[in-house]
């Protein structure tokens, strides 16, 4: 959706049983396998994967930004209005963040987590991710 773009006002709810349908994720069964416990975990040097600097020097457009806050005579927009100025036109990836219909299980249990990693693992391939980050919420009592 392009910026100042007015978004059409919905006039009609769609049905409870279309809802239901398109949100219904139907439940993997967990097979537990031969080995199991701390057996089966892989730990992995995180480092290794893409190497992180200790050390991160400014940017030469954070020096500047910073430089015109404390100036009495230059009236600059916050951080984000800023940068985006500042960075408009540059090449960027875009990424993606999806919500996926709600498990009608309890979360704790071993078919929820297998169904909602099998789903995310799915949704990534639909979408040709490389990388996804998963976090489980659990309901407040």
């Amino acid at each position: 959706m392009a910026p100042n773009t007015t978004v059409a006002r919905v006039t009609k709810c769609k049905s409870i049983e279309l809802v239901r349908k398109t949100g219904h994720i139907e439940l993997d069964v967990y097979k537990k396998g031969e080995i199991s416990g701390l057996e089966t975990v892989k730990i992995s040097d995180v480092q290794s994967i893409d190497s992180i600097q200790d050390e991160m020097l400014p940017h030469p457009a954070h020096l500047l930004w910073m430089y015109g806050t404390c100036s009495i005579n230059v009236s600059l927009p916050g951080w984000n209005g800023f940068m985006e100025g500042a960075t408009q036109g540059n090449p960027c990836e875009h990424s993606r963040l999806l919500c996926l219909p709600f498990i009608n299980n309890p979360p704790s249990q071993f078919d929820t987590i297998v169904t909602a990693i099998r789903t995310v693992k799915r949704k990534c391939e639909t979408f040709n991710m490389k990388t996804c980050f998963v976090t489980f919420d659990q309901p407040r009592k």
